[in-house]
């Protein structure tokens, strides 16, 4: 029977590159209680280890819910990976074979999922984190994509994408083909490596989010170390051009105010994100932006999205 005073909880997943955010809300008492996991993209992680990191912070969140899907209202994922039907679909059979109804389940990107939790369109949502992607709401329900497409072949100026590049450099120099920088001596010592030509092969045996470990470091150096200081502007650059590109993919007019939402762990960084506005400014001129960086994790911005999404399904039944 659905019955939705029995239905207590509100859950919303961030499934990033690197980890997975998970956070339930209990109408009982108005609490929220969160935890992360492991990466939550099944292309890169696998679709049973995704799986199994959901229901272990769902128990860990939840240790005392005899059945945690018959008492959930509304289930919301937001997910780094989930690109096309076919991704929805694999996480529809996810959340299925964990008991959660697919009626009150709400699967989109992560950068979709942060957005909509707090603005109404028209507007413009940035996620820098392991990965980038930019995407655009119009009035109408049109949404418009930029980036995202996974690593190597895509999230440019991303977590991922500094760390990559700040391997290149050092693999260069190894290879004689570029100039050495003292940040290059991290590399045998952080991996304990006995020389460099040992480091470089630990590194090219390394996966996208061991990878984007390095954008921390590169981060750390800026201030005393110029090249590294100029990964993070070129970096910081590029995401400022999926956002341009979304702007004009969607027909934005010049001059109207237009939120731009900033999220990801990059732009928790004074310099990466005063560098994106700079250069966004520079691509688009014309551009009047009110700048908005939520304050929460997102999942815990998923909260606000699941509690919308109730109360619609609540109003269509009521309705029926």
């Amino acid at each position: 029977m659905d019955n939705h005073s029995e239905r207590r909880y509100l859950i919303s997943i961030d499934g990033g590159g690197t980890k997975t955010g998970v956070c339930a809300f209990d109408r009982a008492d108005n609490s929220v209680n969160c935890t992360v996991g492991g990466g939550g993209n099944y292309k890169t992680h696998g679709i049973e280890a995704v799986r199994d990191r959901i229901h272990n912070c769902l128990r860990e969140l939840l240790p005392d819910a005899p059945d945690i899907s018959s008492e959930t209202e509304f289930l919301v994922m937001g997910l780094s990976g989930c690109d096309s039907p076919h991704d929805i679909e694999v996480y529809t059979d996810l959340i299925r074979s964990l008991g959660f109804s697919s009626e009150r389940t709400l699967i989109c990107n992560d950068s979709e999922m942060i957005f909509r939790s707090q603005f109404d369109a028209p507007g413009i949502s940035i996620v820098a984190g392991t990965g980038t992607i930019a995407l655009a709401f119009q009035t109408d329900g049109s949404v418009f994509r930029s980036g995202g497409w996974g690593a190597p072949i895509s999230d440019e100026g991303s977590g991922y994408w500094i760390g990559a590049e700040i391997v290149r450099k050092y693999l260069n120099w190894i290879d004689g083909a570029g100039e050495y920088n003292t940040f290059f001596s991290r590399f045998p010592e952080k991996l304990q490596c006995d020389s460099d030509e040992e480091a470089a092969a630990v590194l090219a045996a390394m996966n996208p989010s061991e990878i984007a470990e390095w954008a921390m470091p590169v981060f750390d150096s800026a201030a005393e170390n110029s090249l590294c200081l100029r990964i993070i502007e070129e970096a910081s650059e590029k995401t400022a051009a999926l956002a341009a590109s979304v702007f004009r993919k969607a027909g934005f007019p010049a001059g109207e105010e237009l939120i731009v939402a900033e999220s990801g762990s990059l732009f928790k960084n004074d310099l990466y994100e005063s560098s994106f506005r700079k250069s966004l400014y520079r691509k688009l001129p014309e551009g009047k932006y009110r700048f908005h960086q939520s304050d929460g994790i997102p999942a815990e911005d998923g909260i606000r999205l699941a509690m919308k999404m109730a109360d619609k399904v609540v109003t269509t039944q009521s309705g029926d």
